[in-house]
């Protein structure tokens, strides 16, 4: 196999397109030990085929304008896992072949005119991805994952309003679960807490507090009260969920290794339905 062949083939995850092999491409691929993954792309027979190789082969298969969509594109982001199925959107799917697990979509023109290069595929946004993904999770997931998308920082509620008005399948949810997370009942409590806890006393408290572990990662705390290095996270619904519950004991595990900070999960429901009464219960923790 000719070396800039090989080399590219390194860049793309291991696959190699077989136009750069010249005529008798499939001839020449099977002589050198290629499985093919699309019509004219293969991949090494000594490789493991997963999704990260499926992805390259389906960028690579298919000409530009194109960008992996839905769950691949947040992978590819850092939200989300690998892919079982990848979706590539393009602007028109007559005369595509694709093979499974790999899905050609029609995608709007003005959508594709702004893809990004993410882990080295091209993809839609972020915001994108998320509105696209939202279409086949529950209420509760699209709101644990756009929490997490909030606190980190990654995206705004506003650039995730304008990827709504695209018509979008996942549209609703988002929508949905921008108004309890942004501005909106959940921003509300969080408010209402600080101003009670505020009035019976307490100092020290600070919103919104940034905390850095020692891998790099970040994260954001609703109210840190200084004085006693303990923290209050208010929770909606969805922390309820098995996978979310998870991910928050892990959370709470590296902010009390590496900042000493004690974290409080309370649920929105009681802020909402009587925060005198929740204040009552916090008042003896900050004054220890």
């Amino acid at each position: 196999m000719h070396p800039d062949v090989v080399a590219s083939a390194l860049e793309q995850g291991g696959v190699v397109d077989l136009a750069a092999l010249g005529s008798n491409a499939h001839r020449t691929a099977r002589r050198n030990g290629l499985v093919l993954l699309q019509p004219m792309v293969a991949l090494a027979a000594t490789q493991p085929v997963g999704a990260l190789e499926l992805m390259h082969a389906a960028a690579a298969s298919v000409r530009e304008p194109r960008a992996l969509l839905s769950a691949a594109a947040l992978w590819a982001h850092g939200r989300g896992p690998l892919p079982e199925v990848v979706e590539i959107g393009v602007v028109e799917t007559r005369g595509i072949t694709v093979l499974a697990p790999v899905i050609a979509r029609r995608l709007a023109p003005d959508t594709l005119a702004t893809i990004v290069v993410r882990r080295g595929l091209p993809v839609v946004g972020l915001e994108v991805a998320v509105a696209q993904c939202s279409a086949n999770r529950s209420d509760a997931q699209v709101l644990a994952l756009i929490e997490r998308l909030l606190r980190d920082r990654a995206t705004t509620p506003d650039r995730l309003r304008a990827v709504c008005r695209r018509g979008f399948a996942g549209s609703r949810k988002v929508r949905a679960a921008l108004v309890a997370l942004d501005g909106g009942d959940l921003e509300l409590q969080k408010r209402r807490l600080r101003a009670a806890l505020t009035a019976a006393g307490v100092v020290g408290l600070r919103s919104e507090v940034r905390l850095v572990s020692r891998t790099a990662a970040s994260c954001y705390l609703d109210l840190l009260h200084d004085p006693t290095r303990k923290a209050f996270e208010l929770d909606g619904g969805y922390h309820e969920l098995a996978s979310q519950r998870r991910i928050d004991r892990k959370r709470d595990r590296w902010i009390k290794r590496d900042h000493s900070i004690e974290v409080i999960r309370i649920a929105d429901d009681e802020v909402r339905s009587d925060v005198d009464a929740v204040v009552s219960e916090l008042l003896p923790q900050l004054r220890a």
